[in-house]
């Protein structure tokens, strides 16, 4: 859950690895500088340091969060989650 959204005028309009994943998981979930070398963004290597653009970022943590499936727990039928069909509304059980 978005605790927040970011006010871009208050954030860096580059950043580094480091500084995205603290920005990322202060915003809208953990995540480690490791795991945005896997994220589709554009890296400029200046004075030997990997920079990005912070809205790259912020955008693409907004829309894995947005895609990322509904699961609801603690069911008392004894089934402990299901991911709930967003299309349908439904929760999938028969």
């Amino acid at each position: 859950m978005v605790a927040s959204e970011p006010d871009l005028s208050e954030l860096p309009v580059n950043s580094n690895r480091h500084q995205l994943a603290a920005i990322i998981t202060q915003y809208f979930f953990k995540v480690s500088a490791r795991s945005l070398e896997r994220w589709p963004l554009s890296w400029r290597h200046v004075n030997g340091r990997s920079i990005c653009r912070t809205a790259d970022a912020l955008e693409e943590a907004r829309r894995r969060l947005e895609a990322a499936p509904v699961i609801r727990s603690g069911l008392s039928n004894g089934r402990s989650s299901f991911v709930l069909d967003r299309k349908a509304g439904t929760d999938g059980r028969r």
